[in-house]
């Protein structure tokens, strides 16, 4: 049924409120920390899935009328999750570490690789 219902454009609209929602808590809450870079680095994939845990919660209560919750571990070992952490370092950190620092030789560089995509 949710599959169906995701090809609603208001569908659409709260699972993109709802990411972009809780992208900007988690990056907000990284750059708080004293050393945000490096928490980063060391906890990237567990903040990454934590991250995609608490949308997918989110997201499903507010479809669903009712608390949903997602098990880490399932999530982890999902397909999806696996594709989505080969590619962590473009969709998630690239982007905290451009707030950090728009100008880093880092940055710039994984900016030039990911357009040879």
């Amino acid at each position: 049924m949710l599959g169906m219902d995701l090809l609603k454009a208001q569908i659409q609209k709260d699972l993109l409120s709802i990411t972009a929602l809780r992208v900007e808590e988690t990056y907000t809450k990284l750059l708080s920390k004293r050393n945000p870079a490096e928490v980063m680095k060391k906890r990237r994939k567990l903040i990454f899935l934590q991250y995609i845990k608490k949308s997918c919660e989110d997201f499903l209560t507010k479809q669903y009328g009712y608390k949903v919750t997602v098990n880490l571990e399932t999530l982890r070992n999902s397909l999806y999750t696996k594709i989505l952490l080969k590619y962590l370092e473009l969709l998630f950190q690239v982007p905290f570490y451009v707030l950090i620092d728009p100008k880093s030789d880092i940055v710039s560089f994984k900016l030039f690789i990911f357009k040879k995509f």
